[in-house]
C-alpha cells in the first residue's frame, strides 16, 4: 500500500485530471465512496493497479459533487455513507445517475434495488476487480 494522502480542497476547484491523479481518461472511471480514508486509499490503489481510473470520496457531499462533475462508469459505495438527511449515498447517486452500476460495500439484501453487487469487508482485491469487471461488462478473466 502506498503512503499517498489526498489533499483537502473543495471538489469544485479541482480540475478533472487532478481528480484522476493524472490517470488517463481512456480508462473506465470508478468512484470509490468510503468513509475510512485508509480503506479508500487501499481500494483506489487496487483499482488503479487493475487498470481503472479510481477517484476517492470520503463523504456523500464529495461523492455527489464528483459524480456530477465527471459521471463515473461505476460506483463502489460504503453502505454506511449517508447524506445529510440520512439517505444512503448509493441511493442518492442512483437517483442522479440512473444508469450507473453500483457495487455496495457491506450491504445486505435491502440494497437489491440500488446495487448490482455487494462486496463484504475486508475486501478481497480479486473479488472487487471481478465485480467491477462484471459491472462494466468487460468480462476480464482474472487469475
Amino acid at each position: 500500500m502506498s503512503n499517498t494522502h489526498f489533499p483537502v480542497v473543495p471538489i469544485a476547484q479541482v480540475p478533472v485530471p487532478e481528480l484522476l491523479g493524472g490517470a488517463s481518461l481512456n480508462r473506465p472511471v470508478v468512484l470509490v465512496v468510503e468513509r475510512n480514508p485508509a480503506v479508500a486509499e487501499s481500494l483506489v490503489e487496487i483499482l488503479n493497479q487493475g487498470g481503472y481510473a479510481a477517484i476517492p470520496a470520503c463523504d456523500a457531499t464529495d461523492a455527489v459533487e464528483i459524480a456530477m462533475l465527471m459521471p463515473p462508469d461505476l460506483v463502489i459505495a460504503d453502505a454506511e455513507v449517508r447524506d445529510t438527511s440520512g439517505i444512503p449515498v448509493a441511493a442518492v447517486l442512483r437517483d442522479k445517475l440512473p444508469d450507473v452500476k453500483i457495487v455496495l460495500l457491506d450491504g445486505d439484501e435491502s440494497a437489491a434495488g440500488i446495487a448490482f453487487a455487494v462486496v463484504e469487508k475486508p475486501v478481497q482485491p480479486k473479488v472487487l476487480l471481478e465485480k467491477v469487471s462484471l459491472g462494466l461488462n468487460l468480462n476480464v478473466k482474472l487469475m
